[in-house]
């Protein structure tokens, strides 16, 4: 039933993020267009829209400086699919669906951990904390951002912050498998 339960998650958050991309928000608004430009640009001529040569700090476009990660990530779908609404919010819209999935991941680990600190002095916590709860709260979470009308919406248009989102819950959830991996490996 849990499995399920994810999976249905997953599949939700997908179609939330992906029905209608292209065509709904109606228009890309300047930002999502110098986005995609500077990814199609980069794509065909390895210069961004001020020709310079595969800028790696910022993209300079209508006297703003854009992150590169968001157009880095739409180069290769924008030169195997060509440039289109859909290729430019393509990257937004996959990293809300995976933030989906590691806030699941984030939520677990952190519980089996609070789990496994908790003394036996403190009952109803221990009781509250098993394995059972914990899954089905992890998927609760999931499936709370999957329906959330702002995480829904920044996943729709070609927004930095939703890759910024993404990749700042899977340094986290990252950050405790190593402290995990670490544990191990100091008990052999």
């Amino acid at each position: 039933m849990k499995k399920f339960a994810l999976i249905f998650t997953i599949i939700l958050a997908t179609v939330l993020r992906f029905y209608q991309l292209g065509q709904n928000p109606p228009a890309l608004y300047w930002d999502e267009v110098a986005l995609g430009y500077n990814a199609y640009s980069i794509s065909e001529t390895l210069k961004d829209e001020e020709g310079i040569f595969l800028p790696y700090q910022y993209f300079r476009s209508f006297g703003d400086f854009k992150p590169p990660v968001y157009i880095y990530s739409a180069v290769p779908l924008i030169k195997l699919l060509g440039l289109s609404e859909w290729t430019t919010r393509f990257p937004s819209a996959f990293f809300g669906t995976l933030s989906v999935l590691f806030t699941y991941l984030l939520t677990k680990q952190i519980l089996f951990r609070l789990a496994k600190k908790q003394k036996d002095s403190d009952v109803q916590l221990n009781y509250f904390l098993n394995q059972s709860r914990v899954e089905w709260i992890a998927i609760i979470a999931g499936f709370l951002l999957a329906i959330s009308p702002w995480h829904t919406q920044i996943s729709r248009v070609a927004y930095e912050a939703n890759v910024a989102l993404f990749l700042s819950i899977f340094a986290v959830y990252s950050f405790y498998l190593a402290l995990d991996s670490q544990r191990q490996r100091s008990k052999y």
